[in-house]
Formats: C-alpha cells, structure tokens, sequence
C-alpha cells in the first residue's frame, strides 16, 4: 500500500485496538493509538468537526490510527481521505462489557465521560454523558449498533474494511488476512497479538 494511504481501526475501544495497533507497528507502519494528549484541548461536548480540527496535527502525521474518537468518525475520515482502508475489531458483547465496565471501574462508580467517547457512543440515541453499570443494555446496544452499521456503510465496498473478531474463527486475526488487506509484505516475526483473560495483551512473544 502507499505510504500516504490512511488506515482506521474503527472498532469500539476495549476490542483489541491496541493489540491491532503493535500488529500495525510490526509490519513498519507508523500508527498511533488513543490520542489523548489532545483531550485538553475539548470541551466535553465537542463536535466532530472541533475534534477533526483539533487532530488535525495527527491525522498528517501517522498513517495508522485507532481507538476513540476514530470509530465514531469513520464516515468523515473517509471522506476527508480518500482511498483510506478500514479494520472493525470485534468481540463478544458479553466480554467488551466485562472488560469495559472493570476498565472504568463503574463497580466504584460513575463515569464521565470524555469528548472522545462521547463522539463513539453518541452516534446513535439516547445521547450520554456519564455510565454506571446500570447502563449495560444501552451501552451494549451502541457497541452493537456500531458493529452493524460499520458492515452496512461498506456492504458494497468490501475492499476497504477488514473485520477482526479476536473470539470468532470466521473473522480471526491472521497476519496473511491483514498484510493481504493491507497489500504489505509478512513480517519476519510472526508473534501475533492474542486474549487472555481479563483483556486483549498487545503481543505474544
């Protein structure tokens, strides 16, 4: 692929962005993961094109990117990048609330959330701002919700998104799937990015 050729990781947070993103580094590729530094730099409510404008610096910078806020802006980014290719990481619904609700403590407590997150979760109604556990269903529904509509934005352009679903054998994770998606050479290691319990470790050595 050429270097100036975009790659977003459009799944939810907590489904193995950070593992795809090691993956990303391995084969040369300059990705970038989570930009928080720029949060400051947001109002809580935010707008996508504020939070656009504000990643601007990023989005020249890198090639790769994943986690909040790219998968609530996938439609813009292709928009505003042509040509650009897309990953949905996936995992059961069950386990990305297990790991969301315990990456957030809400066990403790409530959640603000951060104008990132609110561009994810608040691509589909009722709109949030906070989550507790006993916001579940809703927020299970979203996670859904985005799964679906990611497949239905490039039912007719499957050339462009890859899903990986790190607990299905019908869309795993392999190197010869991604670097043929990618149209990029194997790496030499061959370590893959694999779930444990508790969460999605970056690399197996």
């Amino acid at each position: 692929m050429s270097s100036q050729q975009k790659i977003f990781c459009i799944g939810f947070h907590k489904t193995g962005t950070r593992s795809l993103t090691q993956a990303l580094l391995k084969l040369g590729i300059k990705a970038t993961h989570w930009p928080y530094k720029f949060l400051a730099q947001l109002a809580p409510d935010a707008s996508k094109e504020e939070v656009l404008k504000v990643l601007a610096p990023v989005l020249e910078a890198n090639q790769s990117f994943a986690d909040v806020p790219y998968s609530g802006l996938y439609p813009e980014l292709d928009r505003l990048f042509p040509g650009s290719k897309f990953i949905l990481t996936k995992r059961s619904s069950e386990n990305w609330w297990d790991s969301i609700s315990r990456h957030w403590s809400l066990s403790e407590g409530t959640r603000t959330l951060t104008p990132y997150e609110h561009i994810q979760y608040n691509q589909f109604p009722p709109a949030v701002s906070e989550a507790t556990m006993a916001d579940e269903a809703l927020l299970t529904n979203k996670f859904e919700a985005h799964n679906r509509t990611v497949s239905a934005y490039f039912e007719q352009r499957s050339e462009d998104l890859l899903v990986i679903d790190w607990e299905s054998e019908s869309h795993p994770f392999s190197w010869e799937r991604l670097c043929s998606f990618l149209n990029v050479d194997m790496p030499k290691d061959t370590s893959v990015p694999w779930i444990r319990k508790g969460g999605i470790s970056e690399v197996k050595i």
